[in-house]
């Protein structure tokens, strides 16, 4: 199975690290800066080796396998790649954020599969090529053939999960990120702000207004996973950060359309008030255009 990553930042770096254990060889990576090698730090559960992982070049003609790692607002810059990389048979797995991935990328491949995968695992991009792996080693998409043969190709490196509700799952996911996200990027502190009780009872305002605005479109939240989230906020290390709050340390621009944005949009289709969000939404938008020019 060929395999290419478009990517150099953490995902792509655990995506390298996964495959490796699972056997698959050397994938390549393509980027705007060429990378020979990721080096991963920790393995998600506590371990804190260093491994060293060879990639290979970009390829000239199409492969199996095109994972997608950019963040979602980086898509529309990877055609290049997906016109070099995508051929008939080509599975394109979207590793993103957000709760449109096949809608966001279809446009870019044609008639290509596009298989919507979530990442749960947090990894901190600490320099070219260089990733820290702090937590998990799951993958969620849906449930179907591609998906099937996905799992196979990362036995032994990543658990996928094949959710028959992947809506659902989607947004459990923007729970996670809408609280989290935001709020270490917008403080500029990590996941120790989340335990300080004035911001927790922001977080929950937030999820709240979250699962109601996922209801509305028809993911199956109750208040249980608004406080299923605030305890696995609980559960992080002070030091976790997020990839929101890893980008405005950079001065990268944010993911404010594909996390709180897509909160606001899916409330205004289901006729939902989400004041709090939209305060949130307007300040991640503020702070990504005055820092990054976004």
């Amino acid at each position: 199975m060929s395999v290419a990553i478009i990517g150099t930042g953490a995902v792509a770096g655990l995506c390298v690290s996964w495959l490796e254990r699972a056997g698959a060889g050397p994938v390549a990576v393509c980027g705007r800066t060429p990378l020979e090698r990721f080096t991963i730090t920790g393995d998600g559960a506590g371990g804190t080796d260093v491994r060293t992982i060879a990639v290979l070049p970009p390829p000239d003609a199409p492969v199996d396998w095109v994972l997608l790692t950019v963040k979602a607002q980086d898509t529309a810059s990877t055609a290049p790649w997906l016109d070099q990389l995508v051929g008939p048979g080509t599975v394109v797995v979207v590793l993103q954020n957000g709760v449109d991935h096949v809608e966001r990328v279809q446009p870019l491949v044609a008639d290509a599969e596009v298989l919507p995968v979530l990442v749960m695992a947090a990894a901190e991009r600490t320099g070219p090529g260089a990733v820290t792996h702090r937590i998990g080693s799951l993958l969620v998409t849906a449930q179907n053939p591609a998906a099937q043969r996905l799992s196979e190709l990362f036995d032994g490196g990543a658990t996928v999960h094949q959710d028959p509700d992947l809506l659902t799952a989607a947004w459990r996911k923007l729970l996670v990120n809408v609280g989290g996200n935001c709020i270490t990027a917008l403080t500029g502190r990590r996941a120790e702000v989340l335990r300080v009780p004035e911001v927790r009872e922001l977080c929950r305002a937030v999820l709240t207004e979250t699962a109601a605005a996922g209801r509305s479109v028809g993911a199956l939240l109750t208040d249980a996973d608004v406080d299923g989230t605030l305890r696995l906020y609980d559960s992080y290390p002070d030091d976790n950060g997020s990839s929101m709050y890893y980008d405005r340390m950079s001065g990268r621009p944010l993911e404010h359309e594909l996390i709180p944005g897509a909160v606001v949009r899916a409330a205004e289709r289901g006729g939902v008030d989400v004041p709090v969000t939209r305060a949130i939404w307007a300040l991640t938008k503020a702070v990504s255009v005055g820092s990054a020019g976004a």
